[in-house]
């Protein structure tokens, strides 16, 4: 489910599918929270780019998505996305 605040964020509310998936092992050792942040981008390559030249190691996940090695941010989730959002209203 998608929750639009104000008119540039956007915060989406997942249960995890199982305890053996990534989500489902965050919950289980750190509780309820922010799982992961994720900036929209309208250039997905040149993103990757940019992060590469600053050392950070790409991980991709799909064709509209990346995420920085957990390793580089500090154990956190950091994707970009280049993905429209599903009903978006705005």
């Amino acid at each position: 489910m998608f929750f639009t605040v104000g008119e540039d964020t956007v915060i989406e509310a997942v249960q995890p599918l199982s305890a053996s998936s990534a989500e489902g092992q965050d919950l289980e050792r750190a509780g309820e929270g922010i799982f992961s942040v994720t900036f929209k981008t309208k250039d997905l390559g040149r993103a990757a780019e940019h992060l590469r030249s600053h050392n950070q190691r790409i991980e991709f996940d799909g064709a509209n998505t990346l995420t920085i090695n957990r390793e580089d941010a500090f154990g956190m989730v950091i994707g970009f996305t280049d993905r429209k959002i599903p009903n978006d209203p705005r």
